[in-house]
């Protein structure tokens, strides 16, 4: 079967399987009715229903994250000392406090 004719079938057989499941029909009734073999709308029922399944392998999940808060302080121990610096701290002034106590 030539690729065209591949999917001329396909084509086919997925308008044909929506209108099977649209029937209410039971299998058999419907390809009576229509002449068609059983098995054909079971093989194109489970082709149809692979071809939907999602691809095996590494899936992909999108996540979305949110900032978190930043630390409004900081507690730093030098030679048994504590010093608590915040947000808006003096650097020189921190650099000659740890100098002092080391």
């Amino acid at each position: 079967m030539i690729k065209e004719e591949r999917e001329a079938a396909h084509r086919l057989w997925e308008r044909l399987v929506v209108e099977f499941r649209a029937s209410g029909q039971s299998g058999p009734q419907w390809c009576a009715d229509r002449g068609y073999k059983l098995r054909q709308l079971r093989y194109w029922q489970h082709k149809l229903k692979t071809a939907d399944a999602p691809a095996s392998g590494p899936q992909w999940l999108v996540v979305a994250a949110e900032p978190r808060p930043t630390a409004t302080s900081l507690t730093i121990q030098v030679a048994g000392a504590q010093i608590d610096v915040g947000p808006n701290f003096n650097p020189q002034l921190l650099r000659a406090v740890v100098r002092a106590l080391v």
